[in-house]
């Protein structure tokens, strides 16, 4: 009895390894199930190769005459983090969806400086031809956006939007801003560059985490508040899951270097900034800033954390819809 009884543990960690997330989103969400997200497949898609040596994944979907959107997603994520949101503009809206370097189906980054990640993007407005457009942006794509205001205002700009983004160093309104200033320079960086540059050890730690659910609870604390379904925190952590973690360490150093504060006083687009109650990587007091500064800002606040947009896409879509009707 005792054998098997053996066999059954050794049986029961190796499930648990390779199959614990789905125990784990069950018992970390409380969210009651709404439309489950899923990948979903644009009318068009191509690559488009910069002469930053990055190459994107460029999709095109929705309404062919509608006013162009550009959404560019953040760090550790990919253009099907806008599932909800694309549901709700695809009828009325062109959209255009970007994958960043090194994230979903993009290729690996060459440079994810966010001055060429604003580079980057002109060239796909060049090159699709757009006018007209609003620019709506998430975390990391909210600072390419705005450094692409630093670059080129263009009165081709109908407006933009901002979600969860910082105008700054987000360590600056993160969790524990001033713990985290502290042990930015002795501890904090230096652990990036560690996996920047001993990648394989922290890739097989990352997958072996997906698996059994550990940066699964991860996420549930930094991104969510509890009421995402358990089919939501699984499909944000797959997301995740495919950007490689030496991309992730690239893109937040990138981050903990950009300011942007001196051009938000000169920005006259029509810029609505979206913040959230309880995100623990932007505190909404950034956006609110943000929309203050600039000559033609609006504030909303959202329920939720820094992916309010999977656990609250009613809200946000209701916020979205309001903001895009008052432009006409």
């Amino acid at each position: 009895m005792k054998k098997y009884l053996k066999y059954f543990k050794y049986l029961a960690a190796g499930l648990f390894l390779a199959y614990g997330r789905y125990p784990v989103s069950w018992i970390l969400s409380r969210g009651k199930t709404q439309q489950k997200p899923k990948v979903l497949i644009a009318r068009k898609t191509g690559y488009l190769s910069a002469p930053s040596g990055n190459r994107l994944l460029v999709q095109v979907d929705g309404n062919e005459n509608g006013t162009p959107i550009i959404l560019v997603h953040g760090l550790n994520s990919s253009s099907q983090q806008w599932f909800y949101q694309r549901l709700m503009l695809q009828k009325q809206y062109k959209l255009i969806l970007i994958d960043l370097p090194g994230h979903g189906k993009s290729g690996k980054p060459v440079d994810l400086s966010i001055s060429t990640l604003a580079q980057d993007l002109r060239l796909v407005l060049e090159t699709l031809r757009l006018s007209n457009f609003i620019l709506y942006g998430h975390s990391l794509g909210a600072m390419i956006i705005l450094e692409y205001l630093k670059r080129w205002q263009s009165t081709e700009i109908k407006a933009v939007i901002l979600q969860h983004g910082s105008f700054t160093n987000p360590l600056k309104s993160c969790l524990l801003p001033n713990f985290m200033r502290k042990v930015e320079y002795p501890i904090f960086r230096p652990l990036l560059e560690s996996v920047i540059r001993y990648p394989t050890v922290f890739k097989w730690l990352a997958r072996i985490n997906y698996r059994n659910g550990l940066s699964m609870a991860f996420y549930r604390f930094l991104l969510f508040t509890g009421r995402q379904s358990p089919s939501q925190l699984r499909y944000l952590s797959s997301i995740a899951a495919k950007c490689p973690i030496d991309v992730l360490a690239a893109g937040v150093l990138q981050a903990l270097n950009f300011d942007a504060e001196e051009i938000l006083p000169e920005i006259e687009t029509p810029l609505l900034a979206i913040g959230a109650v309880n995100d623990r990587i932007i505190n909404a007091d950034a956006l609110r800033i943000i929309s203050t500064t600039v000559k033609n800002g609006k504030f909303e606040e959202i329920a939720g954390g820094h992916q309010s947009m999977i656990e609250f896409p009613i809200s946000l879509n209701r916020i979205l819809k309001r903001y895009l009707d008052s432009l006409g």
